[in-house]
Order: structure tokens, then C-alpha cells, then sequence
């Protein structure tokens, strides 16, 4: 590790053109970019599911998009990831993972109806219209829709047959799969030089042609970082086998509190509406705001009874008054 005091400035090294080497925490000093579980777990994501926006992140990997920004920011301002505009959204994806020009690609194969329409046409090639309906559940004009989208990035192509449309996959899945191969070894050797100018020291623990794992060193510290290879496959999968890995936090539960690592660089969140402190002591809560309600009384007991007592003796006086002045009309009368 870098010892704060043997560097300079933030600001000096960006003057002399150098590079930062690892992340600066104000709070513990110099910390690896991936002591952070879920930055780990955010770039196994994008490896997994290149070219998926911010609020897909947000959702699958159960986490605010205040926080997939935090992360998503850190990992970009790094050189780990790029980002590219698609439509109104903006697409993440690990840096020199993928062809920039198949980003679009990705993006529309990271919507399930069109994950589901490509996955029924890879199944069955020439399958006609009614027939890719029923398997993909899709209405006709919604599946004309993503058809078109399918056609304007050239993965699959309409062939006419008297009155129905059949459909085929183009060579642009075998060129994807091609570009991914040729792709792999110049991503570990990128990733593994990156992790080295972070000051830490890599260790493969595997390395196939769809997985490599990485035991990353820090100090008496050991973090493993997992990345899947094969980013087309793993898309038309479905994200059901990244949801059995990290399911959510409400299924997950939360017995025994939350765990939290060593150096990780957490967003501060703040308070609650309640305004309450984490620290505060739940019975004196309780008692505050029971006092604001009027359900818990400071005055002494004494007083509140000699109250009572003195709205009995006002009203019994009032009912003696009253059955005195039909007495004496009474009289009168008779």
C-alpha cells in the first residue's frame, strides 16, 4: 500500500499529467477500488450484462440509483468502464470488453421481450409469425415493433412466404461471439495492469475461456473478483442465474444486522424523516413523542385530582341550583 505521506497532491499529479493510482478516501486514507463488495458485485454485473443502463443496474443489483451512480462514477473515472449514449439512456460496459459499435446490440438484447423474441428465433429458424406470437406472448403489433428494431441492427432478417413472414438469424450472432473470443486475452491483461497501477497485487485464481477470477491483495487482505467472458451467452441466459447469486436484500434477510468490509468507501446517507439519530435510545423516543401527543403528563398527580375534584363539586352545584328554582315555582303556583 501507498503511504499518504510519500505522495502528492491529487491536484499536482493531475498538473504533471500523472496518473492516479488508487482511490483517495478522506476518511482511511488510500483504498483499492475494489475493496468495495459492491463495486466487485457491479462490475461482475456489467460483464455479465455489457450495455445495460443505470436503472436496470439499479433494479437487478437491488441497490439506489444515488448509490449505482457512486459507483458507477468511480469505476468510469478509473479507466474500468465506458459509457455510450443509446437512445435517451446512457449504456455502461467494461472497458475494452466489447466492439463500441455492438454496444447498440447489447442494449436491445438487455430487454427480456427482445431476449425472449431472439432466444425463440435461435430455437427455431424460419419460425413464422403467428407461431413466434404464441412462444414469446408477445401481441402482433408489439412484435412487429421489436422485429424492426432486430432488422435496423441487422441480427435477424424477414423472408417472405406467400402470405407469411419467416424469420432467420443473421451472421451478426457468430461475429459477436467471434469478437468476444479475440477479445478476452487483451481484456485480462487490462484488467490485471489496472489492478497494478492501483497498488495492489493480482492473483489469477482462474482463467477459462468463459470465467476468470481474481484473488486481489491488499495489504493482510485478500478480495476476490469474479468476471464472466462470454457477455452474449450470458445475456440471452436471463438474469435469473445473477439473481440466484446475489438475491436481493428482502429475500436475502438481514439476521445479525448488516455486514460491511473493511475500506469500503460507502455513500453517507442521511436521516430519516423521524430526525432520530442512530444512536438514540428507542424507550426515550417512545416517551417524546407519547409527551407530544399528550399521552404521557409531567404535572403532578396531587394537582390533577384536586382539578377533578373541583369540576365534581362546579357541576354538582349547578344541578342544585337548577332543582332549587323548580321548588319554589311550585310554591308559587300553589
Amino acid at each position: 500500500m501507498v503511504k499518504r505521506k510519500e505522495t502528492v497532491g491529487i491536484a499536482l499529479m493531475n498538473a504533471l499529467g500523472q496518473n492516479i493510482p488508487i482511490s483517495l478516501d478522506k476518511r482511511r486514507g488510500f483504498v483499492s477500488l475494489f475493496m468495495n463488495s459492491q463495486r466487485r458485485k457491479l462490475f461482475h454485473y456489467l460483464c455479465r450484462y455489457p450495455c445495460s443502463n443505470m436503472r436496470m443496474i439499479s433494479r437487478d443489483m437491488d441497490i439506489g440509483l444515488p448509490s449505482a451512480r457512486w459507483h458507477l462514477d468511480h469505476l468510469k473515472r478509473m479507466g474500468f468502464i465506458e459509457y455510450k449514449d443509446i437512445g435517451k439512456f446512457k449504456v455502461f460496459y467494461p472497458n475494452r470488453f466489447i466492439d463500441r459499435e455492438y454496444a447498440a446490440v447489447y442494449a436491445l438484447l438487455n430487454k427480456d421481450q427482445a431476449r425472449s423474441l431472439l432466444n425463440a428465433v435461435l430455437a427455431g429458424p424460419g419460425i413464422d409469425h403467428q407461431e413466434l406470437s404464441v412462444r414469446t406472448e408477445l401481441g402482433t403489433q408489439t412484435l412487429g415493433g421489436w422485429i424492426k428494431k432486430f432488422e435496423e441492427v441487422g441480427m435477424i432478417t424477414t423472408v417472405k412466404d406467400g402470405r407469411n413472414n419467416r424469420y432467420f438469424p443473421t451472421v451478426l450472432v457468430s461475429e459477436m461471439e467471434k469478437m468476444e473470443r479475440s477479445h478476452r486475452i487483451g481484456f485480462k491483461r487490462y484488467i490485471l495492469n489496472k489492478l497494478h497501477q492501483d497498488c495492489v497485487n493480482p492473483q489469477v485464481s482462474k482463467s477459462t475461456g468463459n470465467l476468470f477470477i481474481l484473488d486481489i491483495v491488499v495489504g493482510s487482505d485478500i478480495y476476490s473478483l469474479t468476471l464472466s467472458l462470454n457477455p452474449l451467452r450470458t445475456i440471452l441466459d436471463g438474469r435469473d442465474h445473477f439473481l440466484r447469486e446475489f438475491p436481493p436484500e428482502k429475500e436475502r434477510g438481514r439476521e445479525g444486522g448488516s455486514e460491511t468490509e473493511e475500506g469500503e468507501d460507502a455513500i453517507p446517507e442521511t436521516a430519516g424523516r423521524t430526525g432520530v439519530s442512530s444512536g438514540g435510545d428507542p424507550g426515550a423516543m417512545k416517551a417524546g413523542a407519547a409527551d407530544e401527543r399528550g399521552l404521557v403528563s409531567n404535572q403532578p398527580r396531587e394537582r390533577m385530582e384536586g382539578l377533578d375534584q373541583l369540576r365534581r363539586k362546579t357541576r354538582t352545584g349547578q344541578n342544585d341550583g337548577t332543582s332549587q328554582g323548580k321548588d319554589k315555582g311550585k310554591q308559587r303556583r300553589n
